[in-house]
């Protein structure tokens, strides 16, 4: 059995929704600090370029103590139109603008007050069926583990039942491949390669959200990012 483990970021990058294709069963990490980076924002291509997508949430508390289970998006204001107005307005001309029109902003309407790592499990959840990926997903929290970085992923992979890691390539710089030995459980890297495919507004941008290509090649979309047959 193969195990993948990552943050559940908003609306994730190809790569994301590659390794957990490639994956029996992923780990979301719930139960882990949030982040800057990926946990509340993506990149969409617009008319005017690449922008930055972000969901709102509370900065309650020091970041240290903030993990995707106590933080919580904002549940009052105009924060939906403020995330939904520039996908609409990015993508409302795409091929599969209409195929994706009514789930995805439902979802995303009735994320208010919710804490992060519901919302964005339950995008993930959207893209991946949208997707036709089967994988099972269990959050870090249902574990029950409590474990150091080094350790983390061996014991998801035991609490799973997995003998297999599917590991990032930029991990390669902090895993202990040692430690996998003594555990029995084998460290294989993900082999991905960023596809390109026909993009609105210009030349191809790679490293987007799921949704740029969910918009652009609607039921093509799986075979396009597992590099399969069309």
């Amino acid at each position: 059995m193969i195990a993948a483990l990552h943050q559940p970021n908003f609306l994730p990058w190809l790569g994301f929704f590659h390794k957990m294709a490639c994956a029996d069963v992923l780990v979301l990490l719930d139960d882990v600090q949030i982040t800057k980076g990926w946990t509340a924002r993506n990149k969409i291509k617009t008319r005017d370029g690449v922008k930055w997508l972000r969901m709102q949430y509370q900065h309650v508390g020091i970041l240290q103590d903030r993990t995707y289970q106590n933080t919580y998006t904002l549940h009052q204001g105009k924060w939906f139109e403020k995330l939904w107005g520039p996908i609409y307005h990015a993508y409302c001309r795409a091929p599969y603008y209409d195929l994706y029109a009514n789930n995805l902003p439902a979802i995303l309407a009735g994320a208010g007050g919710q804490s992060l790592a519901d919302v964005n499990e339950a995008l993930i959840a959207w893209a991946a069926s949208e997707l036709g990926i089967g994988t099972s997903v269990v959050r870090q929290s249902e574990l029950g583990i409590t474990a150091t970085r080094w350790d983390l992923p061996i014991e998801a992979c035991k609490a799973v039942g997995a003998d297999v890691y599917l590991s990032g390539e930029g991990a390669r710089v902090y895993n202990q491949p040692n430690l996998f030995e003594a555990a029995g459980i084998e460290l294989r890297y993900q082999e991905f390669e960023h596809p390109a495919y026909l993009q609105m507004w210009g030349d191809f941008e790679s490293h987007m959200s799921i949704i740029d290509l969910l918009f652009n090649c609607g039921p093509d979309s799986r075979h396009v990012l597992l590099g399969e047959e069309l």
